[in-house]
């Protein structure tokens, strides 16, 4: 078992455990979400996608009750809207959209409790092909957009 798998996953479950609680302090808040998605994505690349894994499996993601508790919990951050281009590669950008901060969170959340799901009942390689795969395609994005978000924000405010 790698270890790095290991330190993945148990970052994984405190950001999930982080967001299925009631929240406390809007700034206390923000800076514990910027720590818990920054932790996560460094972490994740490392992550590899395993040669070995079963794709015919599927981990568990958050139900849609859960998602919705993760979303309307994020309110108590100091922000909840921001301005994003989608694609940044773009020299000639499109025009701006609105980033949603409790979006990212709730999205992230599901993505990376469908590889815990797999993780706790010994899905390893599955697991980390599933956190890896996700972070390339989904929450990577995610995680990017709200830790730029949340820097700014810090940044602008003083609030470090």
């Amino acid at each position: 078992m790698s270890s790095q798998l290991d330190r993945f996953a148990t970052a994984a479950e405190e950001f999930c455990a982080w967001c299925e609680l009631e929240g406390e302090d809007s700034i206390a808040e923000a800076r514990t979400a910027l720590g818990h998605v920054s932790q996560l994505y460094s972490m994740a690349l490392e992550l590899r996608l395993p040669s070995d894994a079963n794709l015919e499996l599927d981990g568990e993601g958050s139900d849609d009750k859960t998602w919705k508790f993760v979303f309307k919990r994020s309110a108590i951050l100091p922000f909840n809207h921001y301005s994003v281009v989608f694609d940044p590669l773009e020299v000639s950008p499109e025009d701006p959209v609105t980033g949603d901060l409790a979006d990212d969170l709730a999205d992230m959340h599901r993505d990376l409790t469908r590889g815990l799901s797999l993780y706790r009942n010994g899905h390893l390689p599955a697991a980390e092909w599933d956190w890896r795969f996700n972070f390339q395609i989904h929450w990577g994005r995610h995680a990017a957009s709200a830790i730029h978000a949340l820097h700014c924000w810090f940044a602008d405010q003083g609030e470090w």
